[in-house]
């Protein structure tokens, strides 16, 4: 359950079950995590048809059912991050989804956005780098990073995140411009 005035933020009695799962090294039931499972299901559905105050509540039911769930507490965090503008329960949920699976690239690369945001780039930084170590032709991660090294006076080296990004999708910059001084390397003729 959610509090009223916060939707996409875990109740106090969800974090308490959370907790205590996670220190008992419990997951429930398997008939617990199969209904958690089609609970998931139903979240994920009135998530997709913008019902996010159900989708909230249903990924919290989740959560009580099986509490090491990722994906209920990545996509509360998406709900808080998106819809709610709520940067403190969206990172919230993301750590809990990490300190489950920590190399699930969607909620560390939102975290990484967070930290950005937040006014922290070295922590963005290197949550981009470890998204990029997992999976080198994330494009979306390539090209942020790309971004925060210029921003940060390191040119050559975000210019070569940006040229991997656009290797990796060439549609990555749709919608946004390479920074005015950036110089794409012509590829190698092929004969």
């Amino acid at each position: 359950m959610t509090d009223a005035f916060s939707p996409g933020r875990p109740s106090r009695a969800v974090i308490l079950v959370v907790l205590a799962a996670l220190l008992s090294g419990g997951c429930g039931r398997p008939d617990q995590v199969k209904q958690a499972a089609e609970l998931l299901d139903k979240g994920l559905q009135a998530h997709v048809d913008g019902r996010f105050g159900e989708a909230t509540q249903t990924y919290n039911d989740v959560l009580r059912l099986d509490p090491r769930n990722k994906l209920a507490f990545y996509n509360l965090g998406l709900i808080a991050q998106v819809v709610n503008r709520d940067n403190v329960a969206a990172e919230n949920n993301y750590r809990l989804c990490l300190s489950i699976d920590p190399d699930y690239t969607p909620a560390l690369y939102n975290l990484a956005i967070l930290e950005e945001a937040g006014g922290d780039p070295k922590a963005a930084e290197s949550l981009y780098r470890k998204v990029i170590a997992i999976n080198s032709r994330d494009a979306k991660a390539l090209w942020n990073l790309g971004l925060l090294l210029r921003r940060t006076n390191r040119t050559g080296e975000g210019d070569q995140m940006i040229a991997r990004a656009l290797q990796a999708d060439p549609s990555v910059g749709t919608g946004a411009s390479p920074p005015p001084s950036f110089r794409q390397s012509p590829s190698p003729a092929t004969s």
